[in-house]
């Protein structure tokens, strides 16, 4: 079964991931291997995948709550990638926390950098 994803999911994937690459091309080299490879964009031996990074649910949503206050969905950017951030993040910490050696059917970020 295809299915298509609404519009607002569409427009937060295409507004957030540009902010979200360039957020995470701040870091220390180190470090920025280990949140690309979490986030689905490189592959265990660091060469960048084609995943898109998700669905953009929670960026989506922000990006509405920032138009129902009355902005436009470019100024919830920071806010959208923000929540997505905490949320990846969220789950890097529960796979340490658990033990969980795979997610997204891929080895954690834990289990594959320590």
């Amino acid at each position: 079964m295809t299915s298509t994803l609404p519009r607002p999911v569409t427009t937060a994937a295409d507004l957030v991931q540009p902010a979200m690459r360039r957020a995470v091309d701040t870091l220390n080299p180190s470090v920025r291997n280990v949140v690309s490879y979490h986030l689905g964009w490189l592959d265990p031996d660091g060469k960048p995948t084609k995943s898109s990074g998700g669905k953009a649910l929670r960026p989506a949503l922000a990006l509405l709550s920032a138009q129902a206050a009355g902005g436009t969905a470019a100024q919830g950017v920071p806010g959208a990638v923000a929540v997505q951030f905490v949320h990846d993040f969220s789950l890097l910490h529960d796979d340490v926390m658990d033990g969980d050696v795979e997610r997204r059917h891929r080895p954690t970020a834990w289990k594959l950098f320590g």
